[in-house]
């Protein structure tokens, strides 16, 4: 018989701690080396991060959670003050008093306190010294006195006692009106797109800083329709160099500090650095609520619902909110904004997040306000509404501090 192939067996020598080939693979008996002490080491922080990975992972993600929703709760409404006619604008002033426009052309002094509230200027069918509805008030740094714009006047007020310092009149629709640093001059705004300064000493207003809204120049199709339809919303006029044209109103004028702010019923909204200008920025939107915050930031509410927070600083929009809602009214503090749509609809929100409103912070006003005013600690509201009723909600929060 033919041989088979010999198996050669290697000589093992146990005392040795080098591994030797064995057929099966193992180590021999008694041959298997010791671990070294770096090896012991290595093996030692192996198995302590095994341990702790999953707590270390656990506590990562309690550390990263995201904050609890600040949940607000409204309490019920409270009847501040019925002043019994109808409102279109508002003023907060010193000492709690809220100056208050009527649509008759009529100017009082409420107190947010509750106080019966006197007349400053009643509205008289014979000669009105407003011949329409209020569109503007506006305190002076010190308190003593009032700017007034309604119908084709502005007046300019001392209150204590009530007396008339100035007026001025013109053929145009005053729409916007605003006090200029120091409180010498005033700013304001027609229906045809106009923006003036009233300087008080003088009988006469003179073009300001080459403010005002753009004429749209109408097609010659568009120019032949009704007069009715040639300008919705606008006014029809001719240039200087006879070509039909639009005339839109200056809807708002709102300052803080040296930044002042304009938005036209065409739907752009420009800020201009005082005293001299020129227009620094024109954007689109501000055909509903306008202000600045307390950073002086501005925001604007567009007709299309969506928010806007620019900054003039770095003419930069920082923040959009997409579904904000048609601001009527808006008040903000600290990193809050209060807005309150035309049906009365009013809605919190945070300014340092781009996101929905804070969750349960919809409240619903009995009719469309007039004016807003939002404090931060205690959370509190107070509206003037457009029938006339001062009211004020508290507001807490479920979770973490607002």
């Amino acid at each position: 018989m033919p041989r088979g192939p010999t198996l050669k067996v290697p000589i093992v020598d146990p005392s040795r701690d080098t591994p030797a080939e064995w057929p099966s693979g193992a180590w021999p008996p008694g041959a298997r080396p010791r671990a070294r002490p770096w090896q012991r080491a290595l093996l030692l922080i192996v198995a302590a991060l095994l341990v702790a990975a999953p707590a270390l992972l656990f506590w990562r993600a309690r550390v990263r959670r995201p904050p609890a929703p600040r949940v607000l709760r409204w309490t019920p409404l409270r009847l501040v003050a019925a002043l019994g006619v109808p409102a279109t604008a508002a003023a907060p002033g010193p000492r709690g008093t809220l100056a208050v426009g009527t649509r008759e052309g009529g100017v009082l002094l409420a107190d947010l306190e509750g106080h019966a509230p006197r007349w400053l200027l009643r509205a008289e069918a014979a000669a009105p010294l407003l011949d329409g509805p209020v569109t503007a008030l506006a305190f002076s740094a010190d308190g003593e006195r009032l700017l007034a714009a309604g119908g084709h006047a502005i007046t300019w007020w001392q209150l204590d006692p009530p007396r008339l310092l100035g007026q001025l009149r013109g053929p145009q629709i005053i729409t916007a009106a605003v006090l200029a640093p120091g409180d010498r001059a005033a700013f304001f705004g027609t229906d045809q797109g106009f923006v003036q300064r009233w300087r008080f000493d003088r009988r006469e207003a003179e073009a300001a800083l080459r403010l005002g809204c753009e004429l749209i120049v109408l097609e010659y199709q568009r120019a032949r329709l009704p007069l009715a339809r040639r300008c919705p919303f606008g006014t029809f006029v001719q240039t200087h160099e006879l070509r039909p044209a639009c005339a839109y109103p200056v809807t708002q004028l709102v300052r803080q500090g040296a930044t002042l702010a304009q938005a036209c019923r065409t739907g752009t909204t420009s800020v201009i650095p005082l005293p001299r200008g020129p227009v620094q920025h024109t954007l689109a939107g501000a055909l509903g609520a306008l202000a600045f915050d307390p950073r002086g930031r501005l925001l604007l509410a567009r007709e299309d619902g969506e928010l806007r927070l620019y900054d003039p600083a770095t003419r930069a929009v920082e923040r959009a909110w997409p579904q904000a809602g048609r601001a009527q009214a808006l008040a903000t503090a600290d990193d809050l904004a209060a807005l309150a749509d035309a049906d009365g609809t009013l809605r919190l929100w945070d300014l340092r997040a781009a996101g929905e409103a804070l969750p349960a912070a919809t409240l619903r006003l009995p009719a469309p306000p007039v004016w807003l005013s939002l404090d931060r600690r205690p959370l509190r509201l107070r509206a003037l509404l457009a029938d006339g009723r001062l009211v004020e909600v508290a507001g807490r929060s479920a979770g973490a501090s607002l």
